[in-house]
């Protein structure tokens, strides 16, 4: 199975590592406005993104491996404030939000290693021992297994998603899909059996 790189990626994403060989391929072309440098956050106001920038010089070069992130604008901490206003009164967010904050403010050259640090530090959460394995060279498309392009904000689906208790899904109604911090914060450790219950139902 071959996933694109992913910022705090959605449910879907992390489902696709239940029993399942997956590599994430970092020499891909790198697409903007995906979830390759952006994630989906529930707040006060509804659905909100929440974009990693990058260097414009970067995005000449085609491989996700080599995009820099662009630190002139202060993201790491519009993105701290927004998910700590988000989720601070979920049930789990003390429990959390250091792992969490570290990795916002890591200070990584590269957006794939800044994923790669967060991708790692889900997993540790969710007692998960998964060996993350990425890829050496560009995978060529043509295999039923490659999700670089289907799991992305366009294509979004409700199918396979129960319904768990979200900070404002009684002002908005319950949002499927959004980022693992969203389950994470919301279901602290009963996130890995809700994960495990949903794969199969998006897996095809």
């Amino acid at each position: 199975m071959i996933l694109a790189t992913s910022y705090f990626p959605p449910i879907s994403y992390v489902a696709k590592f239940f029993g399942n060989d997956v590599i994430i391929d970092i020499h891909e072309h790198y697409i903007k406005q995906t979830y390759r440098n952006r994630c989906e956050i529930l707040a006060a106001n509804g659905s909100l993104f929440l974009s990693v920038p990058v260097s414009k010089g970067s995005l000449h070069k085609p491989c996700s491996k080599d995009i820099l992130i662009d630190y002139s604008k202060p993201w790491q901490k519009i993105h701290w404030r927004s998910i700590e206003s988000a989720y601070n009164n979920s049930p789990f967010f003390l429990y959390y939000k250091d792992q969490v904050e570290e990795c916002v403010f890591s200070n990584h050259k590269f957006v794939s290693d800044l994923n790669q640090q967060i991708l790692e530090m889900i997993f540790k959460q969710l007692q998960l021992k998964i060996d993350v394995r990425y890829s050496e060279n560009y995978i060529d498309p043509g295999t039923d297994d490659d999700f670089r392009n289907s799991i992305s904000p366009k294509n979004k689906s409700g199918i396979g998603f129960s319904f768990y208790q979200q900070v404002f899904s009684e002002k908005h109604g319950f949002q499927s899909d959004l980022s693992i911090l969203d389950l994470l914060f919301n279901m602290g450790p009963d996130a890995k059996e809700y994960l495990s219950i949903i794969t199969k139902d998006i897996l095809s």
